[in-house]
């Protein structure tokens, strides 16, 4: 479902500064990424001897739905819940990492 989500909002996203972009290979790899998923998917469920681990997968699911529907999405919606946006007045936005350096080494 990630992947799916990051697919449909990716354009819908505020740019970060200084933020990694896989520019013309973001497609490709969001579709290798979404085989993938639903292949390892495929061979955790299709199989008998995993039937009861589908069913604790569905609930854990809808009890996540659930508590989206009853509780996150309206906290979301005003604010109370999410990650903080990155502005210039939030900690650590002017942070620069400084160049990695060996130490010297001992005589």
């Amino acid at each position: 479902m990630i992947v799916v989500s990051y697919a449909v909002r990716r354009k819908q996203l505020d740019p970060v500064p200084g933020q990694f972009s896989l520019g013309l290979w973001a497609r490709p790899v969001i579709a290798v990424a979404l085989v993938w998923v639903l292949t390892a998917l495929g061979v955790v469920t299709l199989p008998q001897v995993f039937r009861k681990a589908d069913y604790v997968s569905g609930a854990v699911l809808a009890l996540a739905a659930l508590w989206y529907l009853a509780a996150l999405r309206g906290r979301l919606a005003r604010g109370e819940a999410g990650p903080d946006l990155i502005t210039d007045e939030a900690p650590g936005a002017g942070f620069r990492p400084r160049p990695w350096r060996l130490a010297a080494a001992a005589p």
